[in-house]
This record gives structure tokens, sequence and C-alpha cells, in this order.
């Protein structure tokens, strides 16, 4: 298999390990109540999560132009 879809697979997959930790917390203060270490590690679940997004288009955006580029359909090289 291409390495860019391995990188695919990966980013699915990290996305998908991050919502679970969320939902799993959220089940566990619907089961009892939240105390401040239950608020303490759902702001880390959140912040980790927001930080992968980020990353994670980044690595998207940077295939995207990678993908472009070795396919000849990068706009710059059409216009030439």
């Amino acid at each position: 298999m291409n390495l860019r879809i391995y990188l695919y697979e990966y980013l699915y997959r990290k996305q998908f390990v991050f919502d679970n930790d969320i939902i799993q917390l959220y089940n566990n203060i619907s089961i009892r109540k939240a105390d401040a270490v239950d608020h303490l590690e759902m702001i880390i679940a959140l912040s980790r999560k927001t930080a992968a997004e980020e990353i994670f288009g980044d690595i998207y955006k940077i295939l995207l132009i990678s993908r472009e580029e070795t396919d000849g359909t990068n706009s710059t090289k059409q216009n030439e």
C-alpha cells in the first residue's frame, strides 16, 4: 500500500480514539456525580482533540498539495 494511504488510515484511527475518549468520559460522569478530576480529565481530552484536529487538518493540506504535485493537477503548473 501507498504511504499516503497508511497516513490517512492512521489519522482516521487517531480521530476515532480521541472521540471515544470523550464519549467514555461523558459516560463516566453520567453514571456518577462529576468531581474536579473528572472536569480536568474532560478539559484535557477536549484540548487533545482540538490540537489533534488542527494538526490533522495541516497534514491533510500537505497531503493534498503532495497529491496535486504528483498528479500534475497543481493550478500553478496548469497556468505555465
